[in-house]
């Protein structure tokens, strides 16, 4: 019969891979910094597009190239120009909202 010796040191030392493993779940704190990150983003897109709306609406030549932008990125493009920083994902979602009559619908 075989029999097993326990008293061998390195096996009474609890190796790293022994080690309990690390709380994998995120901190409250992170939850709440990611959750806070995702609004301001949300709230900064939101007011891009107001200030994109408010140009179009005051500014006729910026309206007719924005109906005319052949993508969303191009569109970007003009935003930026005016110094309006907006993502082609914010457009996206808009679309057919940004101007009168439901226009630009960029194709997909």
């Amino acid at each position: 019969m075989a029999t097993c010796d326990l008293t061998n040191q390195a096996m009474a030392k609890p190796t790293p891979a022994m080690a309990s493993p690390p709380d994998l779940a995120p901190s409250r704190q992170a939850a709440t910094a990611t959750a806070a990150a995702a609004s301001q983003a949300t709230a900064s897109s939101q007011d891009a597009l107001d200030q994109l709306k408010a140009l179009v609406h005051q500014d006729p030549a910026f309206a007719a190239a924005l109906r005319t932008s052949s993508s969303t990125h191009a569109a970007v493009q003009l935003a930026a120009t005016e110094g309006i920083a907006v993502t082609p994902e914010a457009l996206w979602r808009n679309r057919g909202t940004l101007v009168s009559g439901g226009l630009p619908t960029w194709r997909g």
